[in-house]
């Protein structure tokens, strides 16, 4: 699995683009128990419930990272929790579906939900760059690939843009 400096964001390390396996690339995008309380107080609603949920759900993914489960069921049970617990906290969606995307990248559907979530409450230029990962991880993803382009046709405003594709 490749991770890349620029996909992982400000705060976390990098491995300089080595090749890694499903734990260390899973300990990449999430941030270790200190860092996580920082960022689930600072990303989180004011809510004090949902501040609870938030903090619960990182201890779950973090029990699961340790435990190296590979549970299918599991893992979608935790991003459907999230989108129904926070469905506005970004932070907390991207680390459930960075965290499920790692151990099960080719699983497009998920991918594009993703995106659709980094629109919905930041950018299209995130989108990009997660929908950029998604195609290095799947390359041979026809749907995938027809959900990036349909995508760069309604985001890029130069069709050469959209020819790079």
């Amino acid at each position: 699995m490749y991770i890349d400096s620029e996909v992982l964001g400000e705060g976390l390390t990098s491995t300089g683009g080595a090749i890694l396996s499903y734990s260390s690339a899973l300990a990449a995008v999430l941030p270790m128990d200190d860092e996580a309380d920082k960022n689930s107080n600072a990303a989180a609603p004011h809510n004090p419930d949902e501040q609870a949920q938030a903090a619960a759900f990182h201890k779950r993914v973090h029990e699961m990272v340790a435990r190296d489960s590979r549970n299918f069921d599991s893992w979608t049970g935790l991003v459907q929790e999230v989108e129904g617990m926070c469905p506005d906290n970004l932070d907390l969606i991207a680390l459930a579906y960075d965290s499920f995307l790692s151990m099960f990248p080719l699983c497009h559907w998920y991918w594009t939900k993703y995106t659709d979530h980094i629109i919905r409450l930041s950018d299209a230029h995130k989108a990009v760059k997660v929908y950029e990962r998604a195609v290095d991880s799947t390359p041979f993803s026809t749907g995938l690939w027809v959900d990036y382009c349909c995508f760069g046709m309604c985001f890029y405003e130069d069709p050469s843009d959209v020819r790079r594709i």
